[in-house]
This record gives structure tokens, C-alpha cells and sequence, in this order.
């Protein structure tokens, strides 16, 4: 399954989204756009958290010479 080529567009009245190239937009006041904002910043926050827990369980599981 080919997954869809997308890009998020932020802008001063609200976002764009591409998706294959074809164009949605979004308006949005400036509240909705921080609340977008930090909703990507804590799902970023989350993911880097996950990847270095795992990281560390790699690290602990593999046999000291």
C-alpha cells in the first residue's frame, strides 16, 4: 500500500494541507492555531520520550563483554 504524500502549510489565517497535491485549507484564529501547536509540540515531546525509553531498554538487554 503506497501511503499518500502529505505537507501541513501553517499560515497567518490558518493552516493548508496538501495531501497528493490536492489543497485543503483550514482558517483558524490565533487560538486555534496555538492549540494546534501545542498539541504537535506534546505529541513530539511524547514520541522523543518513547524513543529514548526504548533506546534504554535496547541498551540494558544487550550482554556486557
Amino acid at each position: 500500500m503506497v501511503e499518500p504524500t502529505f505537507l501541513i502549510i501553517p499560515r497567518n489565517d490558518g493552516v493548508t494541507v496538501s495531501i497528493d497535491g490536492v489543497l485543503r485549507t483550514k482558517d483558524m484564529n490565533a487560538t486555534q492555531m496555538l492549540n494546534l501547536a501545542l498539541q504537535c509540540l506534546n505529541a513530539g515531546l511524547e514520541m522523543k520520550r518513547n524513543e529514548e525509553a526504548q533506546q534504554t531498554e535496547d541498551t540494558e538487554e544487550e550482554p556486557s563483554i
